[in-house]
């Protein structure tokens, strides 16, 4: 009866060790519970669980597609999201042909990234994505933090593409 309820406590015990290391970083995706968009709770989940940087980054903008105006950044991440792109508008927009990057601080601080028939970018006074086929045009002034969002997402899509054939570095 003794080694019967031993195991019993055993396996109660091993059961929330093992429910608190695999539930992920919970904790931080509470305050989603009440008051956020519906979704956004189970995207946090998934987020602070992925196994993978670039799953992380799917879930990460399917959560900024879905936040609504009053919903905070995603928790854990300590950053803001660009209002006007994703990394995965940039991935959509075919192969890369042409960007320019300004890092020296002087003149205009620009970043652009132009792929198939879209042109991204980001600038001191804010960011756009241009569609020029159909000729849709998004422009918002933005806060420094979302602007360095866009411009990291700019960067990283320029990194990722070993074969980018026109970027430049420098003053614009």
């Amino acid at each position: 009866m003794r080694k019967l309820i031993s195991s019993g406590v055993l396996a109660v015990l091993l059961s929330m060790l093992a429910n608190t290391v695999f539930a992920g970083n919970v904790e931080e995706c509470e305050a989603l519970k009440d008051g956020a968009s519906p979704g956004l709770y189970g995207l946090c989940i998934a987020y602070h669980n992925a196994g993978s940087a670039r799953a992380q980054e799917r879930i990460l903008n399917n959560y900024n597609k879905k936040a609504g105006p009053g919903d905070p950044p995603m928790p854990g991440t300590g950053g803001v999201p660009c209002p006007c792109f994703t990394s995965d508008d940039l991935i959509n927009a075919g192969v890369p042909f042409a960007c320019a990057i300004s890092t020296s601080g002087t003149g205009l601080d620009l970043a652009l990234y132009e792929g198939g028939v879209f042109q991204f970018g980001t600038d001191d006074l804010g960011c756009f994505n241009w569609n020029l086929f159909t000729g849709d045009f998004v422009d918002l002034n933005t806060t420094p933090e979302e602007n360095q969002a866009c411009r990291d997402i700019i960067l990283e899509a320029i990194a990722n593409d070993s074969g980018f054939p026109t970027c430049q570095e420098g003053d614009s």
